[in-house]
């Protein structure tokens, strides 16, 4: 097998707090892609903190927007 397909997920999280719900879900999707052999990549906002699971690449590049 040569090159670990890529997966992205999209989230608009500024933390990885397991208090909530989604994240909790996310978590879990995350941890399966890796278990299967996928790379995850987590798109979160610019001003994210937090860990994640081994093997999950983070970028930050999604920018904060203000809703008005």
């Amino acid at each position: 097998m040569g090159n670990k397909k890529v997966i992205g997920i999209f989230t608009t999280f500024n933390d990885f707090n397991p208090a909530y719900s989604l994240v909790s879900v996310v978590r879990d999707q995350l941890v399966a892609h890796v278990k299967r052999g996928y790379k995850p990549i987590l798109f979160v906002l610019e001003s994210f903190k937090g860990e994640v699971p081994e093997g999950v690449e983070v970028r930050a590049v999604v920018p904060q927007v203000i809703l008005e």
